[in-house]
């Protein structure tokens, strides 16, 4: 699993200064399955407009069949250096990647986690990964607890056969008292099925609007 990094100033498509960094993010954990970290990002800082900002960039993982969530975190400016990478054991954080314990299941390969402004957090996800359900998890900090999950959308192209994968929030595109959310749509022959149809694999976006 890699990194690519771009210059903050003055980059431009094909982005030729590009630098690509091989990190240690992809995981075997035992009795809980393998998988990647960077599966969501909050950058819960002040400069990135976090309400509630502790100067960390939470980085999430989708583990195993049980789809279990995992969470690391670092500062911005020691983002590149993995020695200084901690890691969520359920109780603390820790320098070994091998203690990560679930904070919650059921999740997709892509979520989002999202600070609202009464001091919680909103885990968007796709149920399991491939269904045809999105569902959110509120929880009391960036790693929960998270509670029980709520269905917030059925995804109506489930019924014309499309499988529906990845939701996940967008907080930078969403206005005041909303949550834009979005998430993806394909099928198993999709090599064949988008040249009939390209409409078939794209995006598809819902909004939350929240109660005072």
């Amino acid at each position: 699993m890699s990194l690519i990094a771009v210059p903050a100033e003055g980059s431009r498509p094909p982005f030729e200064r590009q630098r690509q960094i091989k990190t240690p993010l992809h995981i075997n954990l035992g009795g809980v399955g393998e998988g990647s970290l960077g599966a969501g990002i909050l950058v819960n800082t002040k400069w990135a407009g976090a309400p509630h900002p502790d100067g960390y960039v939470y980085v999430y993982g989708c583990f195993g069949q049980d789809k279990n969530l995992v969470a690391a975190r670092v500062k911005p400016k020691n983002f590149e250096d993995f020695a200084k990478w901690k890691y969520w054991n359920g109780k603390s954080w820790t320098a070994d990647n091998q203690q990560l314990v679930p904070i919650t299941n059921a999740v997709s390969n892509e979520l989002s986690v999202t600070p609202l402004p009464d001091g919680r957090y909103a885990l968007v996800f796709q149920v399991m990964g491939l269904s045809d359900k999105v569902g959110m998890r509120i929880g009391d900090s960036p790693v929960g607890p998270f509670g029980e999950i709520k269905e917030i959308w059925r995804t109506p192209e489930a019924d014309e056969g499309l499988f529906c994968y990845n939701a996940k929030a967008h907080p930078n595109l969403s206005k005041p008292g909303e949550l834009l959310i979005s998430y993806n749509t394909i099928t198993l022959d999709f090599w064949n099925d988008i040249q009939r149809d390209a409409g078939i694999y794209r995006p598809r976006f819902i909004k939350i609007k929240w109660g005072n």
